[in-house]
């Protein structure tokens, strides 16, 4: 799994959506693997993942973001899945609203995306 994010203004190190993704595919019984692991993944799963500052009221502030998500057969290349996901959060850190967007985002796409990985 690689997702690579990008939050305008500033930059972001840690991968919120694919961590949350990540950890819904493990607590579904999936092995998750990435560039580190030893392992080959039967399903490739890619994207793109952004966030940006909102709106500010008070203290409060929010960031929106979007993912977008392309899961392949490893073995034929067959595309599996395609799928996109909008959301937005509210903090009053920047940053925590940014990844909370972002982790939103990845737990609405799992909901599509898992049931046609498990096929």
């Amino acid at each position: 799994m690689k997702i690579s994010e990008q939050h305008f203004g500033q930059q972001v190190i840690d991968p919120a959506a694919q961590t949350e993704f990540s950890v819904i595919l493990q607590e579904c019984g999936f092995t998750v693997v990435d560039e580190n692991s030893t392992n080959k993944a039967a399903v490739e799963i890619t994207g793109e993942a952004l966030s940006e500052y909102g709106l500010r009221r008070g203290n409060l502030l929010s960031c929106r973001a979007r993912i977008e998500l392309k899961a392949h057969d490893a073995a034929s290349g067959d595309l599996i899945a395609v799928d996109r996901q909008t959301s937005v959060a509210v903090d009053i850190a920047e940053h925590i609203a940014a990844k909370t967007a972002l982790q939103n985002g990845a737990d609405v796409l799992a909901e599509r995306v898992i049931p046609k990985l498990a096929k």
